[in-house]
């Protein structure tokens, strides 16, 4: 009995673990970095094209890894251990979900990105425009 409800447990963390990662990222992507890279690429004419394609590459990839997750907690783990992993996937998704959204974070990850990828007088327009300068 003990020994179940550690499982459970393990399994529930495994669940947080991967949805933290495996879900918040990807709905960063989708939710912020596109649209936010996009609109800065309309209002300053630089291209972040670049950027935008890391965006979808980064939303594939997780996509791919949590389907995989998923389908092999559904063939090789019993229904109730399956129900503990989701549980932990979906509670992080919950409490992770304003996060994915525009805040600081995500803002000055954003010009970290472009800091690395664009060059000096690019980055300054697109700095000028984040930061509302």
């Amino acid at each position: 009995m003990l020994g179940r409800i550690i499982l459970y447990f393990v399994l529930w963390l495994v669940g947080t673990f991967v949805g933290a990662f495996g879900l918040i990222q990807p709905m960063i992507c989708a939710r912020f970095g596109n649209p936010f890279a996009t609109q800065v690429e309309n209002e300053t004419g630089v291209n972040l094209s670049l950027m935008k394609r890391g965006y979808r590459v980064t939303i594939i990839f997780y996509t791919v890894i949590i389907a995989l997750v998923v389908v092999l907690g559904f063939i090789f783990l019993r229904r109730d251990l399956f129900f503990a992993l989701l549980i932990g996937m979906v509670g992080s998704l919950i409490t992770g979900f304003g996060k994915t959204g525009m805040n600081q974070a995500n803002l000055e990850d954003f010009l970290n990105n472009c800091s690395r990828q664009l060059g000096e007088e690019d980055f300054e327009k697109v700095k000028n425009y984040v930061l509302g300068e």
